[in-house]
C-alpha cells in the first residue's frame, strides 16, 4: 500500500527543497539578465550625440572624435 515511511518524506523534501533552490537561482538569473540588458539599453539611449564633419574629397561623414584617413592620397585625415 502507499506507506509513509520516514526515508520516503526524507527524499521527498530534499527533492522538493532542490527544485525551489533551482527556481531561486533561474529567477536570480533572469532578473540579472534583465537588469543588464535594461542597462546597456539605456546606456545607448542617453549617449550623447556627436558632430560629423564631411570629408572633402570622398563626401562622407566621419565622427570627429574618431576621423581617420580613408586611403586616398588627398584625404585631410
Amino acid at each position: 500500500m502507499l506507506g509513509f515511511s520516514f526515508s520516503k518524506l526524507i527524499v521527498l523534501l530534499i527533492i522538493i527543497v532542490v527544485v525551489w533552490q533551482g527556481f531561486k537561482v533561474i529567477r536570480k538569473w533572469r532578473q540579472d539578465f534583465t537588469k543588464e540588458s535594461l542597462e546597456r539599453k539605456n546606456n545607448s539611449v542617453n549617449a550623447t550625440p556627436e558632430n560629423m564633419e564631411k570629408c572633402s574629397v570622398c563626401s562622407t561623414f566621419v565622427p570627429i572624435s574618431v576621423a581617420k584617413s580613408c586611403g586616398r592620397n588627398s584625404c585631410p585625415y
